[in-house]
């Protein structure tokens, strides 16, 4: 049952291949598996270090203009206090800042109770009720720790840089399958979690629903170039299944628990 909640679910990531993606409930209890039981399961393995979030993307909504951005960075300064709070009461748990020009702003990672109140939270915002922005909600089957150790790796390496690649339905998306590719599915957790152990995969997360966004990552890379030929190149993206979009991005310090 597992199995085909998560190829349900499953979608490409960079590098990966994937199967038809619908919506998902909450993931069935997956029993302790030995490692040899791992590592013929990889997608038992990749479903249960999944957990759920609220993703809350803020674009530039009807009022934005050339200066919007500065206003918006200093009210971010001045109203610190309201994310300290929200960091401290456990529905804040992880920001990513699009650091190029792009209709996408910022996504907020919320631990919320329910997506309506993480939608309550970004529309009660100033920025959003003026329409300088808008924002959307996604519920996100993604992995744990987005943020973990990048004051390290930042010293480490001086020019760590970060990409968000955003996968939606392409022009040949079918919502069910011509054949059987469940083996694809292990070879694609497989890649997941080899990414995530090299640590250049820093958040995957599957959207769920029926909407034309399937699946949001962030990845350290060279260049948003390598991310498109080496880390966004599955053969569903070739065949047209999906279409990937690549933007640089900033990761606030912190841990997605």
């Amino acid at each position: 049952m597992l199995t085909i909640l998560f190829y349900t679910l499953l979608l490409t990531i960079p590098g990966g291949p994937g199967g038809p993606f619908g919506s998902l409930g909450e993931p069935a209890v997956v029993s302790a598996l030995t490692a040899q039981d791992q590592q013929q399961r990889p997608r038992e393995t990749l479903f249960a270090s999944l957990t759920k979030y609220h993703v809350g993307v803020l674009s530039s909504g009807p009022k934005w203009t050339g200066t919007s951005e500065k206003e918006i960075r200093e009210r971010l300064k001045k109203n610190r206090s309201r994310l300290v709070d929200l960091v401290k009461s456990g529905k804040l748990v992880g920001m990513a800042e699009v650091a190029e020009k792009s209709d996408w702003k910022l996504l907020v990672f919320f631990k919320t109770d329910s997506e309506t109140e993480a939608r309550g939270i970004l529309e009660g915002t100033r920025a959003v009720k003026e329409g300088l922005l808008k924002s959307e909600v996604y519920t996100v089957w993604g992995t744990r720790g987005l943020g973990a150790g990048l004051k390290e790796e930042n010293k480490e390496r001086s020019k760590a840089v970060y990409y968000l690649t955003i996968l939606s339905k392409g022009k040949a998306w079918k919502e069910k399958p011509d054949e059987d590719q469940s083996p694809l599915v292990d070879v694609h957790a497989s890649n997941v979690l080899k990414l995530r152990e090299a640590g250049v995969l820093k958040f995957y997360g599957l959207v769920d629903g029926s909407g034309a966004i399937r699946s949001l990552s962030i990845v350290s890379a060279q260049s948003a170039e390598d991310v498109k030929t080496k880390l966004a190149a599955g053969p569903l993206i070739q065949k047209e299944w999906f279409v990937a979009r690549v933007l640089t991005c900033k990761i606030a310090e912190g841990i997605l628990p």
